[in-house]
């Protein structure tokens, strides 16, 4: 299992076929009832559809409504929000080059090439990582061992050149700025965003209190050469390692609403002008038709804002509709493996009712 999963690190899905959103939160309601109500493979499925005013939860199989999920590379969003707040703040520019400390000799890397991806960093794990845990990648990747690798590995492109997704470039991009705030990066998050929008149920470690609310994911492997049958995944525990800024955030669906309806309606938050900043599109990606924002996918033809989430046991998607302020949430704790890669059924229903 371990090459075909490992491989799917350093992809994101840009497969979608959405269309512009229409003006009805029960309307969206029912759509996404109906969708994940017939996602065949999946334990536990919440779901919510939100406007400025409202919102709809609807769980599905065993999902409770106060369970908590891992949102994977939704995390990648806080972390735009908080390269935005820098900028606002006067510390950086987006288009400075990042500190000279993490330069690559003969290249120059900027803010803006880590969040729009084009910075040439490798797209996966890094080639010389010792992976030890193949259903955690990312275990034992500790701050100076990335930063080890990070120096040894050579840039696959010239900076602003191409477009490649890069949890790696994301990690730097974190740690950059937990350097510049003077906290760590989990400190960072919940100063700066948690306390700030009352998201008082969200972790990237866990107090024991809330642990028997996150049960661990599974993934269900349709591959050839898979049984078919749930197989439980270790919860990733990124907030021990350096990649904890690409992916590290646990949540639930009422904080996870809020987060959204503030990206939806920045101007009932203090946060504002960071969220107005990190959704404004930077970066045409000709390949998937969509633009790069700060770590925000942008389709502005379609007036649509996401990103997706994804780890071995835990898919999820936030996806927001900026004609009409609706969104869609979506946690899972099972993934689905095909021959073609993660299933993208969560996905898929959120965006065919986002229409």
């Amino acid at each position: 299992m371990r090459n075909k999963l490992v491989k799917l690190l350093g992809s994101i899905i840009f497969f979608l076929n959405t269309t512009n959103a229409i003006a009805d939160v029960a309307a969206l309601d029912a759509c996404l009832k109906q969708g994940y109500a017939n996602l065949p493979d999946r334990r536990s499925i919440v779901a919510a559809a939100i406007d400025m005013n409202q919102a709809a939860v609807s769980t599905f199989g065993q999902a409770k409504r106060d369970q908590i999920f891992e949102i994977g590379s939704v995390t990648k969003t806080f972390t735009a929000n908080l390269l935005a707040q820098s900028i606002i703040g006067g510390k950086i520019n987006l288009d400075d080059p990042i500190p000279a400390a993490w330069q690559k000799p003969g290249s120059i890397i900027t803010y803006q090439h880590l969040t729009t991806h084009m910075s040439g960093i490798v797209e996966g794990m890094f080639p010389g990582q010792t992976i030890t845990n193949e259903l955690f990648p990312f275990e034992g990747l500790t701050i100076p061992v990335f930063k080890d690798l990070y120096f040894k590995t050579p840039l696959k492109t010239v900076p602003g050149a191409t477009y490649k997704y890069s949890n790696m470039g994301e990690t730097l991009l974190g740690l950059i700025l937990a350097e510049l705030s003077g906290q760590s990066y989990d400190q960072a998050v919940q100063e700066k965003i948690l306390n700030t929008l009352g998201m008082t149920d969200s972790y990237f470690e866990l107090p024991a209190a809330a642990v028997q609310r996150f049960p661990k994911g599974i993934m269900v492997d349709r591959t050839a050469t898979g049984t078919g049958e749930p197989q439980d995944m270790p919860h990733w525990d990124l907030y021990k390692t350096a990649a904890n800024p690409a992916g590290g955030l646990r949540s639930t669906i009422d904080d996870m609403i809020r987060y959204t309806r503030a990206n939806i309606d920045p101007d009932s938050t203090s946060l504002a002008p960071a969220i107005k900043l990190s959704q404004a599109p930077l970066t045409f990606v000709p390949d998937h038709n969509v633009w790069m924002a700060m770590n925000w996918i942008v389709e502005p033809q379609k007036s649509l804002i996401w990103h997706n989430g994804q780890t071995y046991g835990f898919n999820s998607i936030v996806a927001i509709n900026s004609s009409t302020h609706e969104a869609v949430v979506a946690l899972t704790d099972t993934t689905v493996l095909t021959p073609s890669g993660f299933d993208t059924g969560i996905l898929n229903v959120a965006f065919s009712c986002l229409r």
